[in-house]
Order: structure tokens, then C-alpha cells, then sequence
């Protein structure tokens, strides 16, 4: 299809009934963001497929999201005027608008009620006002991405740029497999990325050992031939879908053991997050001594698991970090899954 054609398939989409809640809250913005697809982000590049699981939790999200605001209709200027961008920067604001929606479900089902969207102003305010225990609280939510080092960022990230740079040479899927967890090293990043921009050229699989140890195989899924792997490739691939990379990190034993590294930067990614943040709360024109101040941290891990006191010890370190000080700081952290909805829910989106 060409770009236009694209453009009108995921509007047209877009108007469909089950996409309401969709459109209720940022049809505005998808529809002005002319910069698409050379600049794709993930939820116009779902309107233009068939419909996926994340359509579905995505609608039952804002659905949920609307019914908990006292003045709902404040919701889409904020949400057109966050994800205002300059292109390459739509997905990670878009990501950002998706913290705060699953965020004020997820303190819903920790006992806050009565949401209100703070409106936009020249000071530093937070995001939304609720009540919790009879007392007003002051929220602020940010969203901590997944760490660009590791395997899965740095492969996304090339194999993307890579197709918009040319993409006849990409007119195939691919998978690359690896066995590491965790960061890899600046030069083991710099290796990966030439052999991605290489892969076309090749007549055969890419086996490699980087930099660190890192133990890589990246192959066209076409040369699997018939095997259960292959099956399972083209599962996680659509019909007649092309130009996609399927990365296969197998879990491992060792996946269960806590994970010290893996804390330490959890902490010093939410510390620096909400040190950033911090002024919505304790400037000079916004300090409020009688509110709950509550910081929500929507936690992309990079791992596919992850033990949950990693969590727990670094939202009572930061809080009491805080309070030794005398400023008073809730921090809640969540897991970037989202929140589960209930069947009948989802059911109302399919």
C-alpha cells in the first residue's frame, strides 16, 4: 500500500463503533499527525491491520479511564496538547499518555476515587487531583521506558531505521535469538548494529559472539524451513506480512533469582525520574503541606519477569528518602502490562 492509502485505511478505522472510546479521547491527535507513517508509532500502525489484542485493551483502558474522571471532557484537549511532537518523538509521548490512563486505574483499585484532570497552566502542576482516605491528593504519573541498551531496544530500534531507509532490502521477516540478559556493552551495540544493516546482503544465518560474550543468531524466518520454530515465527506474524523482525530470548533457570543489578537500576532510574518531577510537588508556588503528594511510575521491565520486592523496597527507599527530609511522598510503581480488565469489558471492543 502506498503511504496514502495507509493513512485513509487507519482513519477509516478509527471511526469504526468499537474504536469509540479511541477516538473520544485522541482522534484529534492521530488525525493531525500528517507525519505518519514516516514517523509510525504502534496505534496507527494497529488501526491499519486487523484487529489485535492491543486495540481492544486499549479502548477497554480508556473506557475505564473516562468513567473515573469527574470532568472527562478536560481529558482530550490535555491528551491533543501532550502529543503535540515533532515526529520521532510521538511514540514515547504516546506512551506517556498511556501511563496516566492505566495509572488511574490502577489507584482506583488501590482505594483512590473522584480523578480530576488538572488543566494545563504556566506553573508546574501534576496531572490529576483524586481523593484518597477523605483526603485530596496531587498525582503526577511518568512512564519509565525500557532501557536502550539491552538486545531488544537496540535490535527495534535499527531494524526500523534500517526499513526507512530502504525498504525494498527489508522485504522479508527475520529472527534473531539470543540467550542474555541485561545491558550489553557500546561496542557489542555497534557490532549488532552493522550486522542488521549487513543482513540483506547475506546468503546465510548471522552466528556471532559480541562483545561481553553475547551469543547471537539472526536468520530470514523463510530459511527455517518446516521446523516448530518456524511455526511458531510465522504465528507471531500475520498473513502476508513482511519487513518484521521476531526477537526469541528463551527463559532461563537463573530468570527466577533476585536480580541485584537489575534493582539498583530500577532505583536510580525512579529516583531520577522523580527528582525531575519533584517541582509539580515542592516548588515554591506548589508545595501543599495538607495533600497526599503520590507519584505513578509505569515500570516498562525489560525482563519477561521480575521479582515484585524489587518494586516494593525501591518505593519505600524513595519514599523514605523524601521523608527523612520532611517532604511527604507516596510512590507507586506499576508493571507495564497494564491493568487486567474483565472479560465482558474487553468483550465490548472486540
Amino acid at each position: 500500500m502506498t503511504d496514502e492509502q495507509l493513512i485513509f485505511k487507519a482513519l477509516a478505522a478509527l471511526d469504526a463503533p468499537n474504536n469509540e472510546p479511541l477516538r473520544w479521547l485522541m482522534g484529534e491527535s492521530l488525525r493531525s499527525q500528517s507525519a505518519w507513517p514516516t514517523y509510525p508509532h504502534f496505534l496507527l500502525t494497529a488501526l491499519t491491520r486487523p484487529r489485535t489484542g492491543s486495540l481492544v485493551s486499549w479502548n477497554a483502558w480508556i473506557d475505564e479511564f473516562r468513567k473515573l474522571l469527574v470532568n472527562p471532557d478536560q481529558a482530550p484537549p490535555k491528551v491533543t496538547a501532550d502529543l503535540r511532537s515533532k515526529g520521532t518523538e510521538v511514540e514515547d509521548k504516546l506512551r506517556g499518555v498511556g501511563a496516566e490512563i492505566q495509572a488511574v486505574i490502577e489507584l482506583k483499585n488501590r482505594g483512590f476515587s473522584d480523578f480530576a484532570v488538572v488543566p494545563r497552566s504556566d506553573m508546574a502542576t501534576p496531572d490529576f487531583e483524586a481523593k484518597f482516605q477523605d483526603k485530596r491528593a496531587r498525582i503526577e504519573v511518568k512512564n519509565l521506558g525500557e532501557p536502550s541498551d539491552h538486545i531488544r531496544m537496540i535490535v527495534t530500534d535499527e531494524w526500523e531505521k534500517q526499513r526507512k531507509l530502504a525498504p525494498p532490502r527489508y522485504n522479508f521477516n527475520a529472527t534473531l535469538r539470543h540467550d542474555h540478559r541485561g545491558t550489553i556493552s557500546r561496542k557489542a551495540e555497534s557490532r549488532l548494529r552493522n550486522i542488521l544493516a549487513q543482513f540483506p546482503d547475506m546468503n546465510r544465518a548471522a552466528v556471532e559472539t559480541l562483545d561481553g560474550g553475547v551469543d547471537i543468531r539472526l536468520e530470514r524466518i523463510g530459511n527455517l524451513g518446516n521446523s516448530p520454530e518456524a511455526v511458531m515465527q510465522k504465528q507471531l506474524l500475520r498473513e502476508g506480512e513482511l519487513g518484521r523482525i521476531v526477537i526469541v530470548n528463551p527463559i532461563r533457570l537463573g530468570d527466577f533469582e533476585f536480580d541485584v543489578s537489575g534493582m539498583q537500576a530500577l532505583f536510580l532510574k525512579a529516583l531520577r525520574t522523580i527528582v525531575l518531577a519533584q517541582a509539580k510537588f515542592f516548588g515554591k508556588e506548589t508545595i501543599d503541606r495538607e495533600a497526599l503528594n503520590v507519584i505513578v511510575l509505569r515500570w516498562e521491565h525489560p525482563e519477561p519477569f521480575y521479582d515484585p520486592q524489587m518494586v516494593e523496597w525501591t518505593e519505600k527507599r524513595i519514599e523514605q528518602l523524601y521523608d527523612d527530609f520532611g517532604l511527604q511522598l507516596r510512590v507507586v510503581i506499576f508493571s507495564g502490562n497494564g491493568p487486567e480488565m474483565s472479560w465482558g469489558t474487553l468483550n465490548q471492543f472486540k
